[in-house]
């Protein structure tokens, strides 16, 4: 007989429970990503409880009052099959359709027939790529060295026009997340501008942040490929390693027809292939044009 899951919303004291879920399915989040979800949706943290145990969580973040983004649905490995993640699922899908966005998510492929069932459709290919970026002397990256960007790291005054980049790109307003995300220390974010115009608009941003084993690269947002390929260049010198150490990353590919060639001239390989999926038709849900990389499968 299938014990009786608890609902409830997650509290701070849970992140080392919650943590323990995501280090045994393998993901990267560590528990400032689980603390961040927490700030960014205090009241779109979930975790089902057995008795004292967790054994389940779900989150949807909400981006504008436009988008609603589920995330993190986790089953503690002795308790799957027993219908908790489904249980999860619909209560995160809940509360974000009773907020009347458009919800979205990433799909593996088994979970991509199951949300289909359920009224999702197909948005877009996204691509997790992984390995160890490598440096310009290693990887002739062309496109860095002739593309005519400046790349910096970014100031704390340029977060107004990082937010605004970002929001013509995708078409939502992100600016909290990106405001949580550069405020975290262990974070470090990358503008690029044109060459030699230190004062001009910003033609794309990076932000790298630590994970459990990989850095995770992402959001990227660029108006070209040069942007793009000067970023990868700026990420690989700037942090592709820690006293000495060179340091695997990953990133989630959107633009995988126009930029999958670039990420493998850094020396990365594609890990997944997931279906980024909406519950409206036609929805593009934090894509678009320029938008290079997503911020993650837990927060689109």
């Amino acid at each position: 007989m299938t014990a009786t899951m608890e609902i409830r919303r997650l509290a701070e004291t849970d992140v080392p429970d919650a943590t323990r879920l995501s280090t045994q399915a393998g993901w990267n989040q560590t528990g400032e990503d689980w603390r961040r979800l927490l700030a960014l949706a205090p009241e779109g943290c979930f975790g089902g409880w057995i008795g004292g145990e967790l054994v389940a969580t779900g989150t949807v973040v909400t981006y504008g009052g436009a988008v609603s983004w589920i995330g993190m649905i986790l089953v503690a490995k002795r308790h799957r099959r027993n219908g908790y993640g489904s249980e999860m699922f619909e209560h995160v899908r809940g509360l974000a359709e009773r907020r009347g966005t458009a919800v979205g998510l990433d799909a593996t492929d088994a979970g991509r027939e199951v949300y289909r069932r359920e009224g999702f459709v197909d948005v877009t290919p996204i691509e997790r790529w992984s390995g160890r970026l490598e440096a310009p002397g290693n990887t002739p990256l062309e496109d860095a060295t002739a593309c005519s960007v400046d790349m910096t790291t970014a100031r704390a005054d340029e977060i107004d026009a990082i937010c605004s980049l970002d929001r013509r790109a995708c078409g939502v307003d992100r600016g909290d997340l990106l405001g949580h995300l550069l405020g975290t220390e262990g974070v470090t974010g990358f503008v690029a501008r044109d060459e030699g115009e230190e004062r001009s608009e910003i033609r794309g941003y990076a932000l790298v942040r630590p994970g459990r084993e990989h850095r995770h690269v992402g959001p990227v947002v660029a108006s070209s490929r040069a942007a793009t390929a000067a970023m990868l260049t700026a990420i690989a010198e700037t942090v592709g390693s820690v006293d000495g150490a060179e340091l695997d990353v990953l990133i989630d590919l959107l633009r995988t027809e126009r930029d999958g060639d670039l990420l493998e001239r850094a020396g990365l390989v594609r890990q997944r292939r997931l279906t980024r999926m909406a519950s409206r038709e036609p929805t593009p849900l934090l894509v678009g044009d320029d938008v290079v990389a997503g911020a993650g499968f837990e927060l689109g």
